[in-house]
């Protein structure tokens, strides 16, 4: 997420009004983090394979649309993001 505040997170109605999406100064990358966590904690690294693709979307910012700093607007500049992170994480399994 981009909202415009320290971490990008969306803090109840408090920027719907704004409309814009900014740079995330501090993200916030624990659910990613957790996901991992798990998979390592219980062995499914091998059979899950997770795509790492956080810190490249990070100054997509702009590619979100107007008012909605949540969902990416899908690009063609955005697709090649996650098909090359794909395609790497597919070639290492």
């Amino acid at each position: 997420q981009h909202w415009p505040t320290i971490d990008g997170q969306y803090i109840g109605g408090a920027h719907q009004s704004l409309q814009i999406c900014a740079p995330t100064i501090s993200p916030d990358d624990w659910r990613n983090r957790e996901a991992q966590s798990f998979l390592v904690r219980n062995s499914l690294t091998e059979r899950i394979p997770t795509i790492k693709i956080h810190d490249t979307l990070l100054p997509l910012w702009q590619l979100h649309a107007k008012g909605d700093c949540t969902h990416y607007c899908y690009s063609p500049s955005r697709l090649d993001v996650t098909w090359d992170a794909m395609l790497k994480t597919l070639k290492a399994h």
